[in-house]
């Protein structure tokens, strides 16, 4: 195999690639990847159409502390939020996008579960949205911004 074959990539995307590509054969990543490797691996799982909420927990770490799901992302349900909710408290910012099994249920769980949430972004995540449009100050004690698709709203 020629190297320059695989263009640009350097030897970090490489492994990455690995990673995603063998992601059912790995445990856990909770305390091995920096920060910005956990985002990245995040990204191609999705970009590979292999996200779930099984190779979602083997990435949650609990330095986490920005979670982007970008789906469409049938197979990740309330579960992963669940996880979020439990193993993540530092989390400071939360973007949902296309997520269509994540639901009201499970945000009443991360909203107070999180402690540093600053940032929510959802969009186009049909079973939200009750707790989103309005109700979402309640869940939370600390200042919080958020972007419901075109409507956006700081509590305080």
């Amino acid at each position: 195999m020629k190297l320059h074959s695989l263009g640009p990539a350097s030897l970090t995307q490489l492994c990455l690639e690995r990673i995603v590509q063998f992601i059912d054969y790995f445990e856990s990543f909770s305390g091995k990847l920096p920060q910005e490797l956990l985002y990245e691996l995040l990204s191609k799982l999705g970009e590979n159409k292999k996200l779930s909420d099984k190779t979602i927990a083997k990435v949650l770490d609990p330095s986490l502390q920005r979670f982007v799901l970008k789906g469409p992302c049938a197979s990740v349900t309330d579960l992963t939020m669940f996880q979020l909710s439990r193993r993540c408290k530092g989390l400071q910012e939360l973007h949902l996008i296309s997520c269509f099994t994540i639901s009201d249920r499970s945000m009443q769980q991360v909203i107070p579960n999180s402690p540093e949430l600053e940032h929510i972004e959802i969009n186009n995540c049909p079973q939200i949205g009750d707790l989103v449009s309005g109700q979402l100050c309640p869940f939370s004690n600390q200042e919080l911004t958020y972007f419901y698709e075109d409507y956006s709203r700081n509590c305080t």
